[in-house]
């Protein structure tokens, strides 16, 4: 007898309440495959994958799919990716796990998540029975899915319920075909489902003035620790020929682009800059104070010069790594 149906066993003889069979959850099988769930907005997530039959609609019918306390699970994920940010997506080798997925750093509220039409039976359908709808369902867990209810039982001790509901901004099993993608902000996150998994994105494109893993000799590196995407821009002053032999001094403005949590960028200077300060801004993207942090470089500094942002959205700051 293997260790889960013996603990399935020992809870029968526990509780009073029937329990799920193993013809039930415990017989859903993972069907070989690549689902991903991929991050194009401005925020980090969090992404838990749970094999079939893990996750449990208790709702009574669609028109509660988006309701996440109306889920439970049934034990742990079996892959968990933490801080996937713009640009990245989160993978896992199945065709019919369930995805879930948190907001990192916001509490959102859930009806702010705004489905794409025909995303949420597109995606929640899935291959194989990724769902399982309790018994008291009835035929509405099937609109919301292709799946295996409950049968033999109600649900008991075996279950508990999604933790942090609110940071929820998705559950659902994405299918092979399709990423589930991610937009919008922390206020208001989009999904959709239509960019096939053979498109790779197109995310590598990095400017000329990155320099890659190392910062140049002479460079301004931007950290952002935050709980929110953020940008720092960095400022100079060139002389620029205006005809006639005149010469005036035109701001050159560089960026690191919107850039999440755990990331670094290099921004390279010139040695051959106007006799003003260098500046720097760090600017929050969704965050109740926008404008994060401000400082000036001397123009003759050298080396490596390194800001970073941090806190949440309701708390912006920056400041020197």
């Amino acid at each position: 007898m293997s260790v889960k149906l013996a603990v399935l066993s020992l809870l029968a003889s526990t509780f009073t309440l029937p329990l799920l069979l193993p013809s039930s959850v415990q017989a859903q099988t993972l069907i070989p495959g690549k689902q991903c769930v991929f991050n194009n907005g401005a925020f980090s997530v969090n992404v838990d994958w749970y094999d079939p039959g893990s996750i449990i609609f208790i709702g009574k019918d669609v028109t509660e799919a988006k309701d996440y306390s109306k889920y439970q699970v049934t034990g742990n994920p079996v892959d968990t990716k933490k801080d996937v940010t713009l640009g990245f997506s989160s993978c896992t080798e199945g065709a019919n796990r369930v995805a879930v997925v948190r907001i990192v750093g916001h509490d959102i509220a859930n009806s702010a998540i705004i489905i794409a039409a025909g995303t949420l039976a597109g995606v929640a359908t899935g291959v194989g029975g990724a769902f399982v709808c309790a018994a008291s369902v009835g035929a509405g867990c099937v609109t919301l899915a292709v799946v295996a209810p409950v049968t033999g039982g109600t649900i008991a001790a075996v279950e508990k319920a999604l933790p942090e509901v609110k940071e929820i901004a998705y559950i659902g099993s994405p299918g092979t075909e399709n990423y589930v993608d991610l937009s919008g902000t922390i206020w208001q996150v989009g999904i959709a489902n239509n960019i096939p998994l053979s498109d790779s994105r197109g995310f590598d494109k990095v400017a000329t003035f990155f320099t890659g893993g190392t910062p140049g000799p002479r460079s301004i590196s931007f950290n952002n620790q935050a709980g929110y995407v953020a940008e720092m821009v960095v400022m100079y002053f060139q002389k620029q020929d205006i005809g006639g032999g005149n010469f005036v001094d035109m701001p050159v403005v560089k960026t690191s682009g919107n850039i999440s949590v755990g990331r670094t960028v290099h921004i390279n200077v010139p040695l051959a800059v106007s006799n003003q300060p260098i500046q720097v801004f760090i600017k929050g993207v969704a965050t109740l104070k926008p404008d994060v942090y401000s400082t000036t470089v001397p123009v003759n500094f050298s080396g490596n010069r390194c800001y970073k942002s941090f806190g949440t959205i309701f708390d912006a700051q920056g400041s020197t790594c």
